[in-house]
């Protein structure tokens, strides 16, 4: 349970807990971690110390290499709990705003360059479906009838798929659908291969107040 206001901002702003990471998978001296991360020792040095000194990692032991001392850090936790009240946020939904936005951000520019990567001309289609769905599609404009799926699903074009949509459901077919994207998700989880490409998925459906 994290009880600090330090930590509980640390671990709710993805800027600052992204360093964390390294060590929440594994035991890692700095240099190990600034190369999981893709950034030099130096610029890890001043978060690795914050870190330390919020009790977020510890040092697991100390190693000689080379004729000098390094430090091996692994995070005190492998899963942090943090109440709202421990944060100095507002309120909750900002807290969730700002950890989800560069996800949200990066599903947005991944998608629009893929399209700009497998398609010459590109735009916006917004339309009433039959069943009165609006939908908006970034997608080829390659004749007034493209159909986005027939294109999407083509054995050469990489797998893409996002669309917000809200539809009418009753009760039980709602539940129906969050146990596929339950199962979708444990679905993906198990089948990742590290040396597998990454994707980039979210998975949701929320009730709305009408």
């Amino acid at each position: 349970m994290v009880n600090t206001k330090e930590a509980a901002d640390t671990l709710t702003n993805p800027d600052k807990y992204y360093y964390l990471i390294p060590f929440m998978r594994t035991e890692r001296t700095l240099s190990e971690a600034a190369r999981d991360l893709n950034i030099k020792p130096n610029a890890l040095f001043y978060q690795v110390k914050r870190l330390e000194t919020l009790g977020l990692i510890y040092v697991v032991r100390v190693q000689q290499r080379k004729g000098r001392a390094s430090k091996v850090y692994r995070a005190s936790a492998q899963r942090f709990i943090i109440p709202f009240k421990s944060t100095s946020a507002e309120t909750m939904e900002s807290i969730i705003h700002r950890m989800r936005e560069p996800a949200d951000k990066k599903i947005i520019e991944a998608y629009l360059k893929t399209m700009h990567d497998h398609t010459e001309n590109f735009g916006l289609w917004l339309s009433l479906a039959d069943d009165n769905l609006m939908e908006m599609v970034y997608a080829p404009l390659i004749s007034d009838q493209w159909l986005a799926h027939d294109q999407l699903l083509a054995a050469d074009f990489p797998a893409l798929f996002s669309k917000y949509a809200s539809f009418p459901l009753d009760f039980a077919t709602a539940k129906e659908v969050q146990l596929g994207l339950i199962e979708l998700f444990e679905k993906a989880r198990e089948k990742s291969q590290p040396s597998g490409k990454r994707y980039l998925m979210n998975f949701s459906i929320v009730p709305l107040d009408d």
